[in-house]
């Protein structure tokens, strides 16, 4: 028997604040959040409160569970909040802690792909992860709020579009890409890295 597919599903794909300390050492390194990432988180949180949302899962890391708890707690209607491994950001191994700005990380990385982090986590096994995070989703109907990390929104938007090399998205902090699935499994890109709330945002990256 074919499993009827759900009328449609949205969900809301939110990176988390600032990190604390060292904002440029990515993957598992598991940093609170800055003063300027839970006032990020809090602008976000502040533009969603009255939004409807029918599911919401963080990752285990802490930087994205802070910025779900801000948001979660501004929610006029509060689904329950669930912590979902598959939505922890790729595992770098040796590189866990480094700065994106070394030799050896940009070895790593390979002009915007990475095949496999040096003891840590391959692309492959990444994206079968994060896939099957989001066709869980995809495969439920309603509103679903997801506070997770850059490559995972990344790899997120890869798989919709179907691109295997190089990722060119780049998600700022506590940014905002919305998806959809249509009736008949289509997958629509509906806004990626939206940071209206962000007053400064376009001026921060200009300035860059």
């Amino acid at each position: 028997m074919i499993k009827p597919r759900p009328r449609w599903s949205t969900v809301l794909l939110v990176r988390h604040g600032q990190a604390g300390s060292h904002p440029d050492h990515a993957g598992r390194w598991d940093p609170p959040l800055s003063e300027i990432g839970r006032a990020q988180a809090g602008a976000l949180a502040e533009r969603l409160a009255e939004l409807r949302f029918d599911s919401a899962r963080v990752s285990p890391l802490r930087r994205a569970g802070e910025t779900g708890q801000l948001i979660h707690s501004a929610l006029v209607h509060q689904p329950s909040l669930t912590v979902d491994d598959r939505l922890a950001e790729c595992h770098r191994g040796r590189l866990e802690g480094v700065s994106e700005r070394t030799p050896e990380f940009r070895a790593a990385w390979r002009g915007g792909t990475w095949a496999a982090w040096p003891g840590g986590e391959d692309r492959a096994q990444f994206r079968s992860r994060v896939g099957a995070a989001l066709d869980r989703l995809h495969d439920s109907p309603g509103n679903h709020l997801v506070v997770t990390h850059g490559n995972v929104i990344n790899e997120l938007l890869c798989l919709v579009i179907g691109v295997t090399g190089v990722a060119p998205f780049r998600p700022a902090t506590a940014s905002a890409t919305l998806l959809r699935t249509d009736s008949e499994g289509t997958v629509q890109v509906l806004a990626v890295n939206d940071l209206w709330h962000l007053e400064d945002s376009f001026a921060h990256h200009l300035a860059g």
